[in-house]
């Protein structure tokens, strides 16, 4: 009976041991499932700061291209008006001095007329 109780006792204790054992492995996966956990909302934090970050410089991106568009198309009026006016003066360079004073004639008539 004594050996009973020893071989009882020591397979309480190799249970005790086998229990400890699974719950210090089970803690320690609960640390790690939280130290995963935390990961992830960091992670996912970072990742809805990257998309706002993203959604703002998308719409700077519009916006930038969108002044590009204009001043592209003020550029072109410019570079019509600039043509324009080279062509009036190598017209004007081409014309004989008595067309050229006529046509400075017919100009100051008209802005003393409109004055």
């Amino acid at each position: 009976m004594d050996n009973e109780k020893v071989i009882l006792s020591q397979e309480l204790k190799t249970l005790q041991n086998e229990h400890q054992t699974h719950k210090d492995e089970l803690e320690q996966l609960q640390r790690r499932s939280k130290a995963v956990k935390q990961k992830a909302v960091f992670a996912a934090q970072g990742l809805q700061q990257l998309s706002e970050e993203k959604g703002l410089l998308l719409n700077e991106l519009g916006e930038t291209k969108e002044k590009l568009l204009a001043l592209q198309v003020k550029l072109d009026r410019l570079n019509g008006q600039h043509e324009e006016l080279s062509e009036k003066y190598f017209s004007m360079l081409t014309k004989s001095d008595g067309e050229k004073s006529k046509l400075i004639d017919v100009k100051n008539i008209k802005t003393s007329c409109t004055a």
